[in-house]
């Protein structure tokens, strides 16, 4: 892979990403779906004078599941870091 110049970047294709994250079935299906539900949402939105609008509610939302995806994954990966999702948040008591 080829460095990039400052502001640019390199081009990584998700695959490879997955590989490398190394990233559950149920971790990739549930990024394939929110990927299909983008999709699915923004022709519901259609094209008419709220469409824009529509679709900036509809997004707001589906990138709160996307994050909540992702906060899951870097838990999972790095546990020392990130608290799971689930995970105690205090320290127990002795």
């Amino acid at each position: 892979m080829s460095m990039s110049q400052p502001g640019e970047f390199d081009v990584i294709p998700f695959a490879d990403l997955m590989d490398r994250m190394q990233f559950t079935g149920a971790e990739v299906s549930a990024l394939m779906l929110s990927g299909e539900l983008a999709s699915l949402l923004y022709k519901i939105c259609g094209d008419g004078p709220s469409a824009v609008s529509d679709w900036n509610e509809f997004a707001l939302h589906l990138h709160a599941i996307q994050r909540a995806i992702g906060a899951q994954i870097g838990a999972r990966l790095f546990p020392a870091l990130l608290r799971p999702l689930g995970g105690d948040t205090l320290p127990s008591k002795p």
